[in-house]
């Protein structure tokens, strides 16, 4: 369900159906601004920075749609079925150049420095949307908010927060180009179930 979470953020960002739902609370047609600013996933490149099972399920999901996979890996020479190239995690700033949709689903160790900080969001191109459906922490969230200020990135589809619930005078909830979900990527109500036949 995680793995469906972050594909549902990547496609309602790119094929803006925030825009399109906020058009439909004010009973407004507005095909002529969403559709030039409507992307296509298919011919992308996608970076996936998780590990195992997470991390093949999200490159599941995304190679079906006609995307170029990469993803970080601990074991970069293992293959993968679903992903095209395989990087140790030390060449992370590698994938985040080269991606399109960079989608960050790893766990947070404690004590841990966020795994995607100023730094990363520097080798980000203006075109890059990110997802974050990891634990809060791994990406540091005023780095994201500078980013997405200065317009580095694209935008940003967001369920994983440093602060739970994320406070109301957050910039992040008024934010264009970004979709919040409440911490709710691995709901289901089959959560258990899927999650003992991973184990």
């Amino acid at each position: 369900q995680i793995a469906e979470h972050a594909l549902a953020l990547t496609l309602a960002l790119l094929r803006r159906i925030d825009d399109a739902v906020l058009a439909q609370t004010e009973h407004r047609w507005a095909a002529a601004e969403i559709a030039p600013a409507m992307r296509s996933l298919h011919g992308s490149t996608v970076g996936i920075v998780a590990f195992g099972t997470m991390r093949d399920e999200i490159a599941q999901r995304v190679k079906a749609l006609g995307v170029q996979v990469l993803a970080t890996s601990a074991h970069p020479d293992e293959d993968h079925i679903h992903i095209d190239e395989m990087l140790e995690l030390s060449r992370l700033q590698d994938l985040l150049v080269r991606s399109d949709v960079v989608i960050v689903a790893s766990p947070r160790h404690p004590g841990s420095k966020p795994m995607i900080g100023r730094r990363e969001f520097s080798k980000m191109g203006d075109h890059t949307v990110l997802i974050d459906v990891s634990r809060g922490g791994v990406v540091d969230q005023v780095a994201l908010l500078d980013a997405l200020r200065r317009q580095r990135i694209a935008g940003a589809g967001i369920d994983a927060f440093e602060t739970q619930p994320l406070p109301s005078a957050s910039p992040l909830w008024t934010m264009p180009n970004v979709i919040i979900t409440p911490s709710v990527a691995a709901a289901s109500a089959h959560y258990w179930e899927h999650a003992t036949g991973v184990i």
